[in-house]
C-alpha cells in the first residue's frame, strides 16, 4: 500500500512538472510573435511578398503548436483529478491524448493581427478584403453577442471602452485597467467577471476587432449624417437666394 501511494506522488509529481514544462514553451511561442509581426512588416516594406509569405507559414505553424500546447496543458491539468495509481499499466499517453478539433488556423486572433500589420504598410486606415462584407454583419452598438455587457474591473459598457480587449475565453476589458490588475495579482490573476472560473495573464488579451468596427462604423454614420445636415442647410440656402 505504501509502495502504491509512492507511485502516486511521484507520478502525480511528474505530471505537474510536465504540466510546467509545457506552459513554458507555450509562453515561449507566444513571447515570439510580436517579433515575427516586426520582421513581416520591415519585409514588406521592402516589398519582397515570397519572404514575407514564409513568415506568414512559419507564424501559423508556431500558431498550430501553440493550440496544441494549449490542449496538452489542459489534459494534463485533467489528468491528476481523475489518477488512480494501479499495479496495471496505465496509457499516459492515450489520456493525454487531446479530442481532434477543427483548427481554422487563418481565425487566430494572432494570424489576424500579423495581416493587419502586413496590410497596415501600405493601406493604413482601409479595410482589409473581407471587411467591407463583414462590417455590414455588425449590429451597431448591440452587446447581446458578448459574453458580457460591461467591463468588469471599470463599469464601463462596452460600446464606451476606449481601448477594449478580450481573453481567452470571450470575457472583454478596458486594457488598462485588466493589466493593472494582472498585474497586482502578480502577472495571472482569475478573470474578474462573475460567474467565470479561468484565469487570465497578459499574453491572452487580444484587441476585441468586432467593437473597434463598431466604434468605426458609428463614427462613419456620424460623419455621414453631419456631412448630409451640411448638405440640406447649403441647398436650402441656394433656395432662398434663388427666390
Amino acid at each position: 500500500m505504501a509502495e502504491v501511494q509512492l507511485n502516486s506522488q511521484a507520478v502525480l509529481g511528474k505530471l505537474a512538472s510536465l504540466h510546467k514544462q509545457q506552459e513554458g514553451l507555450k509562453r515561449c511561442i507566444q513571447d515570439s510573435y510580436a517579433h515575427y509581426c516586426e520582421v513581416a512588416v520591415a519585409l514588406e516594406r521592402q516589398e519582397t511578398p515570397e519572404k514575407v509569405n514564409r513568415v506568414r507559414e512559419a507564424l501559423k505553424d508556431m500558431c498550430a503548436m501553440e493550440a496544441k500546447l494549449q490542449d496538452r496543458c489542459g489534459a494534463l491539468t485533467r489528468l491528476p483529478e481523475s489518477y488512480i495509481c494501479t499495479s496495471e499499466v496505465t496509457d499516459f499517453e492515450g489520456k493525454l491524448q487531446a479530442p481532434p478539433r477543427n483548427l481554422d488556423i487563418n481565425q487566430n486572433e494572432m494570424v489576424k493581427k500579423f495581416e493587419r500589420e502586413v496590410w497596415n504598410v501600405h493601406h493604413e486606415g482601409e479595410p482589409m478584403p473581407g471587411e467591407e462584407d463583414a462590417e455590414m454583419l455588425v449590429i451597431g452598438s448591440n452587446t447581446g453577442d458578448y459574453r458580457n455587457t460591461k467591463c468588469p474591473l471599470t463599469g464601463l459598457d462596452l460600446p464606451d471602452i476606449e481601448d477594449p480587449v478580450q481573453d481567452r475565453e470571450k470575457i472583454i476589458y478596458e486594457r488598462k485597467a485588466i493589466e493593472n490588475y494582472i498585474r497586482q495579482k502578480g502577472g495571472q490573476a482569475k478573470c474578474p467577471h462573475m460567474g467565470t472560473v479561468h484565469s487570465v495573464r497578459r499574453d491572452d488579451l487580444q484587441p476585441c476587432t468586432n467593437l473597434l468596427r463598431e466604434r468605426k462604423r458609428r463614427q462613419l454614420a456620424a460623419s455621414q449624417g453631419m456631412q448630409a445636415n451640411k448638405r440640406a442647410k447649403s441647398e436650402d440656402v441656394l433656395d432662398l437666394n434663388d427666390d
